[in-house]
């Protein structure tokens, strides 16, 4: 029976709550709410409507003589023996489908979804719509959690309505935070004009919140870091991640060292204060797989991760490896096809009582350099702690538990201030970064000292910058001796920074220093002496000692490093004395079975520089 449906007109004020939860931003637009009191009117004459359908009604409405609440219905028809029977079944609270969304390449397809949940707040979710595959029960899950009240025996006719809305709108989306065509993406907002909108596949807590003001984290917080070079660098480093693709700089990070209680998890609190709210910042006692999710959903930020000792020392050097490199591992689904790789830029924020060497120590690993001068130990040792002034307070804790209490209060401000900055700024920053780093670099005195000074040229940078924005309490200038002083902290620790070459030879030569005599014997010897960890042998040419390593322990003489690798620094240092055309190795007959040896000979002047 054709049905014909006379509705009032209904009109709701559309209301924005005062809520950072609310989830509400400039992508609000969409339904033409730019004002807060905006009507919006569901229908506005009596139409004719055709069951089954679904309506979705802001406010309660008269239908059959009664008051029914808002909500989506499904108005349907239901076939009996004696004919059809309407049916009129509220399926949950309001919900809109406001936009289509997908990705500059035209995949990651979402909707927009606006409900209003028990509370009468409105929230905004960016859906990927392969939330509606199978049963829908995590976006079920995902709709309950922000508030959505459902008819539990209604609750696949929610994915039935969902695909049944065209909203003529459409609305690029991007799956990561970050830079994206000029503008900047958080969970909760568009930094700049709102071209894109984040579409999650997981509504999770909003790490990245706001409370106070930037005048009262200067005031309370910003004012403290005066004189205190560990605090200074600290936010430095905390600002450069957004600097990174704007100056074509890898991902690095800095790793505060320090005894036990001496203020190094408050330098961690105070950077991440940045960004937003306590729970921000991490722990490094976390799974790699864990660590990639969290890396991706910082990107263009800064990861802040406490207590390096947490950490299972076999994992470490390759998370370390991986979180500055800026990439995850590579998966497959169970059909067996490439996962999606997660990627990131950003900066690292790290503390311990251990560098990252002393961790992988522990285990019995060598950090490798580009290890090392990507997460920069600075032993920062001062009058008390970490800290030099503590602004009144009688000792370092008093001073660290004041700050601590203040950084509850006052998060989340002066990140998004300082990129919506840079998203206006003029001047070219990579030749501003490059001048810095000239200046840093001018007594390098090899390519890893360089490298070391790039890094902190961008942390330099972006304090400076900040403080020129007056988002930062210092004077300009400031922030460059406290970088400056950092700096020379950090190269005063690695007086004996080497380059890969130069660790490879110094661990084949202590290698051989140390096990000479034990794991050598001569091959020329009727009887050779018996040996249950053998290395290889030794010649002895006109008084020269020449050692000839097997490859298994070749490598393990080199410090871990690939054993391509270690060949081709003892080969163009001179350390290898005989091989075959096109090999770093030499074919010889041990025993009567044919092997490649590895025919080394260390020097006895130092290392050269490359």
């Amino acid at each position: 029976m054709k049905d014909i449906f006379l509705q009032r007109e209904h009109r709701e004020r559309w209301e924005h709550p005062n809520n950072n939860e609310s989830n509400m931003s400039a992508q609000d637009d969409l339904i033409d709410n730019k004002a807060e009191n905006k009507i919006i009117t569901i229908m506005e004459k009596p139409v004719e409507l055709v069951r089954p359908y679904f309506n979705c009604y802001l406010e309660p409405f008269e239908f059959n003589c009664k008051l029914q609440k808002a909500g989506v219905y499904h108005h349907g028809l239901k076939q009996t023996q004696n004919g059809s029977i309407e049916t009129d079944d509220w399926i949950c609270d309001p919900l809109i489908i406001e936009a289509i969304t997908s990705s500059k390449d035209d995949d990651d397809y979402g909707r927009i979804l606006k409900l209003r949940n028990s509370n009468g707040n409105w929230h905004t979710w960016t859906m990927p719509m392969n939330f509606l595959k199978g049963r829908g029960d995590e976006l079920i899950g995902v709709l309950l959690d922000l508030g959505l009240e459902i008819n539990n025996r209604k609750k696949n006719d929610i994915l039935t309505y969902i695909n049944s809305q065209h909203p003529d709108k459409r609305r690029q989306c991007a799956t990561n935070i970050g830079w994206h065509d000029g503008v900047f993406l958080l969970p909760d907002r568009v930094i700049g004009e709102p071209k894109v909108v984040f579409q999650s596949d997981s509504h999770e807590v909003n790490e990245f919140k706001t409370s106070g003001t930037i005048d009262s984290w200067k005031q309370e917080i910003g004012q403290y870091c005066f004189g205190n070079v560990s605090l200074i660098v600290a936010i430095s480093t905390a600002l450069a991640g957004p600097l990174l693709r704007k100056v074509d700089h890898q991902g690095f990070g800095i790793h505060i060292v320090g005894d036990s209680s001496s203020g190094k998890s408050t330098a961690a609190d105070i950077a991440a204060s940045i960004w937003g709210a306590p729970d921000i910042k991490r722990t490094w006692r976390s799974t790699s797989n864990g660590i990639e999710g969290i890396a991706a959903a910082r990107n263009d930020t800064c990861l802040i991760l406490d207590e390096i000792g947490e950490i299972d020392p076999n994992d470490i050097g390759e998370i370390a490896y991986m979180l500055i490199n800026g990439q995850g591992k590579q998966r497959s689904n169970r059909a067996g096809k490439a996962r999606r790789i997660y990627r990131w830029h950003l900066t690292v924020i790290s503390t311990g009582e251990k560098t990252l060497a002393g961790v992988m120590n522990e285990v019995g690993k060598n950090p490798y350099t580009g290890q090392e001068v990507r997460l920069l130990n600075i032993p920062f040792e001062h009058s008390h702690g970490i800290f030099d002034e503590l602004h009144g307070f009688e000792n370092g804790r008093q001073f660290a538990d004041h700050l601590k209490t203040v950084r509850c209060k006052n998060f989340g401000c002066i990140g998004p201030a300082f990129i919506s900055r840079l998203i206006d700024e003029k001047r070219n920053l990579r030749e501003l970064h490059q001048q810095i780093t000239q200046i840093l670099a001018c007594q390098a005195r090899n390519s890893v000292v360089g490298r070391a000074a790039a890094s902190f040229a961008l942390i330099c940078m972006a304090g400076e910058l900040a403080a020129e924005y007056d988002l930062i309490p210092l004077e300009r200038g400031s922030v460059t001796l406290s970088v400056k002083n950092a700096f020379n902290i950090w190269q005063s620790s690695q007086q004996n920074a080497l380059t890969e070459d130069e660790k490879i030879l110094k661990s084949v030569r202590t290698y051989i220093n140390q096990y000479g005599d034990s794991r050598f014997s001569d091959i020329d010897s009727i009887q050779s002496k018996q040996i249950s960890k053998r290395a290889g042998y030794f010649i002895d040419i006109k008084g020269e000692r020449i050692y000839m390593f097997f490859s298994d322990e070749m490598q393990k003489a080199g410090g871990g490093y690939p054993l391509p690798r270690v060949a081709k620094a003892l080969d163009k240092f001179g350390w290898i004395i005989e091989k075959d055309n096109g090999r770093y190795s030499k074919r010889k007959r041990i025993h009567g079975c044919p092997t490649y040896m590895y025919y080394v000979q260390p020097k006895e002047e130092g290392i050269s520089e490359s």
